[in-house]
């Protein structure tokens, strides 16, 4: 009993995040400590004919078994005051930030009005779209069927057709978004100008 009237003190006390002072130690340890004189006061000898046992001797001798002193509840109170506490499971924050492209830039709580201008030819990343699916898509077939509507998307580049182009080149590698996601604002930026 003594125990846990111990540990809803300071289980108390830690959730309602109140700081243990010394001043709130003391009061911990008197409170616990007059529970234990008033649960020892209360104790009567088990049975009369075990002998002349009085009250006072039934008390110390069951006082010598309870495992609670006030060394040990300080201890424990200065264990909760003095350790380093760990956040709650479930309530820890982890922030992934992906980087990537030209020139990346990386702003926590700020804000960022810069604007990034890198010039690459539309031949350029042709090349580099084909290199990354030529790499990247491993089944044969389904592979040269993207690169087939890459390359009647490459050849219409300055036509009306290159929006019929990027739709289909778009529908037959949509299951690739992971390699081809980075190439859409330059094609889109393409689909724009002939539009």
């Amino acid at each position: 009993m003594l125990q846990a009237r111990l540990d809803a003190l300071l289980e108390g006390y830690e959730r309602h995040n109140v700081e243990l002072d010394d001043q709130l130690t003391l009061d911990i340890m008197k409170d616990v400590l007059d529970l234990r004189n008033t649960l020892s006061g209360n104790l009567r000898a088990p049975r009369a004919d075990l002998g002349a046992v009085s009250t006072h001797v039934f008390s110390g001798l069951v006082g010598q078994y309870v495992r609670i002193s006030p060394n040990s509840i300080k201890l424990q109170i200065d264990r909760r005051r003095f350790m380093p506490s760990k956040p709650p499971t479930g309530q820890t924050t982890t922030n992934v930030y992906h980087v990537y492209g030209h020139n990346p830039r990386l702003n926590t709580n700020s804000t960022d009005h810069s604007v990034n201008s890198v010039t690459i030819s539309n031949d350029q990343i042709f090349v580099e779209l084909r290199q990354k699916i030529e790499s990247g898509v491993l089944e044969a077939d389904e592979r040269n069927e993207i690169l087939e509507k890459l390359h009647a998307l490459e050849k219409d580049q300055d036509s009306p057709s290159f929006a019929k182009r990027y739709t289909e080149f778009t529908a037959v590698a949509a299951n690739h978004m992971v390699i081809i996601g980075p190439f859409i604002p330059a094609l889109t930026e393409m689909l724009h100008k002939v539009l």
